[in-house]
């Protein structure tokens, strides 16, 4: 008799324990909030403007940001994206060594003077890359990853097809001029936002104002960063400058100031004199609109979840990160929601620093997703103890 009542419950729960919470929200304190760009004119004198705040894609301001125009050497964003996927993926290192082909070594424009077989680490030469724009640093890198020049430049259309960018098109890696290469402002900044995925790996280049390659040698090459703003402006560590008679002085630059961090491009401008004070201009009304709100900081506890069969009935779930929203200062009173997702497959046993989730923080139409970790192993429960605990329930 008593296995014909306990084994019914026992098939049920075990269903049961299978169900597993996927959500937790609650409601957050009024803040401010960012409103739409503005129709406001900074008369800047240039081909094209664009400004967003990097976490969201926010635009502050735009101008001609759709306009098809020739990006000079800004064409390099594309390939160091590719490049330090490749790095991030483990499918290259910078510690790996590229032998310099005949054609790298015959580039001509901005370079670094690249000697047929010669050998350098894939360090130095996106070193050479972001500082001084090097175009037979650029071929080889292209070269090293896909083989061919022609097949790593299909790789950067490819990836502007993937990010939906509807105005670009490239035919070199380099940034020379061809009617059938070209992108836009806006463009050119969601190639730097992309980029910014990978700030540890991008940004200890593209933040130096010089350095040297082949340092060992009897000729180590000095290398000065084109983009002076680096060193005059502050909060900037990147990105990249251009120039070609057709296309004008451009650059897309990123700065960040009290964890704002935004991006500006500037193209077809006169001058490398106006380009850069127009990117400050940029910048400079961007980081006057914003500021960032803490909600958490790194290691704070967001919640407590249930994890079916688990051990533990409750467990609290942390941020690894300090977690904030861009806010506009002008702005006033609004709901931020917040909403833990669980990740489907999410079942004991758990390690501890396992990721179990997101935190996903919506401010009016911006969307930011923080991950969220244990900090304890999460132990499964035994049949035993399954069982043991249904006895308890039904006696109570």
């Amino acid at each position: 008799m008593f296995k014909k009542i306990v084994y019914p419950f026992m098939c049920v729960l075990l269903l049961v324990v299978g169900i597993l919470c996927i959500q937790y929200e609650k409601d957050a304190p009024a803040l401010q909030k960012i409103m739409p760009v503005q129709a406001i004119d900074l008369n800047l004198n240039c081909g094209a403007s664009y400004l967003i705040e990097e976490k969201t894609g926010k635009v502050l301001y735009a101008q001609n940001e759709t306009e098809r125009l020739k990006p000079a050497s800004m064409t390099k964003m594309m390939g160091l994206l590719l490049i330090c996927e490749q790095i991030d993926q483990k499918k290259i290192s910078l510690d790996d060594i590229v032998t310099i082909s005949a054609s790298a070594a015959a580039m001509g424009g901005s370079q670094v003077f690249l000697e047929v077989n010669e050998q350098m680490s894939v360090h130095d030469l996106l070193k050479s890359v972001c500082i001084s724009s090097a175009n037979d640093a650029m071929y080889a890198l292209g070269e090293f990853v896909a083989t061919t020049n022609d097949r790593f430049v299909e790789l950067m259309n490819q990836k502007a097809k993937e990010l939906n960018l509807e105005n670009t098109h490239f035919v070199n890696v380099t940034g020379f001029d061809d009617d059938n290469h070209y992108t836009c402002a806006k463009d050119m900044a969601i190639i730097a936002q992309n980029l910014l995925q990978y700030p540890d790996l991008i940004l200890p280049y593209t933040s130096m104002y010089d350095g040297y390659i082949r340092e060992n040698s009897e000729q180590p090459f000095w290398l000065v960063n084109t983009n002076k703003l680096i060193r005059f402006y502050e909060g900037m560590d990147g990105l990249k400058t251009g120039y070609t008679s057709q296309s004008g002085f451009c650059l897309t630059a990123t700065a960040k100031r009290n964890n704002v961090r935004l991006i500006s491009v500037i193209m077809k401008a006169d001058t490398s004199a106006n380009r850069n004070e127009m990117t400050k201009t940029l910048l400079d009304y961007g980081f006057s609109k914003l500021e960032a709100k803490t909600l958490y900081q790194a290691n704070d506890k967001v919640a407590t979840i249930e994890i079916k069969k688990a051990k533990q009935p409750k467990v609290d779930v942390y941020t690894p990160q300090d977690i904030q929203v861009i806010l506009d200062k002008e702005k006033e009173n609004v709901n931020i929601k917040q909403q833990i997702q669980l990740k489907d497959s999410l079942k004991a046993p758990l390690k501890k620093d396992s990721v179990i989730g997101q935190l996903v923080v919506t401010v009016d139409e911006d969307v930011y997703t923080f991950d969220l970790i244990i900090k304890e192993d999460i132990d499964l429960l035994t049949y035993k103890e399954i069982f043991g605990d249904f006895l308890k329930s039904i006696l109570a």
